[in-house]
């Protein structure tokens, strides 16, 4: 077995403790350079900050679109009213109507039903709209329809 000299170890150690002190050194310059980016990190977030979710979920969906490159199938039309259970002889006399929904990338709602100043909902038997986080609220005592087979429920 190979003995270590004192020589040996004298230089480990002078290199050892003059790399941990260059180590150091260039941590300490470059916190200053982290501490910047971070502030202009906050400075950006702080900018880009829209108090308004309704806003926010519309610049998301329309850069999800961009990215997915959709722009094309914008111009196809959307119909989201779902009756398709239901000629449309039986839900023309349905009183369905969209007050204040806004409807992107070609949705559209057919109303159907006479007309509102006509019908004895109207006025206050009517519910007022409500954004979708409302679901489960104006949901929340349903229960499932007691249907037969072969009849409408």
């Amino acid at each position: 077995m190979a003995s270590i000299n004192g020589g040996s170890v004298l230089f480990f150690f002078l290199t050892f403790t003059t790399m941990v002190t260059n180590l150091h050194a260039d941590i300490a310059e470059f916190d200053d350079f982290l501490k910047k980016k971070a502030e202009l990190a906050l400075e950006a977030s702080l900018k880009a900050y829209n108090p308004n979710p309704e806003e926010v979920a519309e610049n998301f969906n329309k850069q999800v679109g961009d990215s997915l490159h959709l722009q094309s199938y914008a111009t196809q039309r959307v119909q989201v009213t779902k009756r398709d259970y239901a000629m449309e002889s039986e839900w023309k006399d349905w009183q369905w109507r969209s007050e204040g929904d806004k409807f992107i990338n070609g949705a559209f709602f057919v109303e159907s039903g006479p007309p509102l100043k006509d019908s004895p909902s109207s006025g206050q038997k009517m519910i007022k709209h409500k954004p979708g986080s409302y679901a489960g609220r104006l949901t929340r005592y349903a229960g499932r329809l007691k249907c037969t087979v072969g009849q409408p429920c």
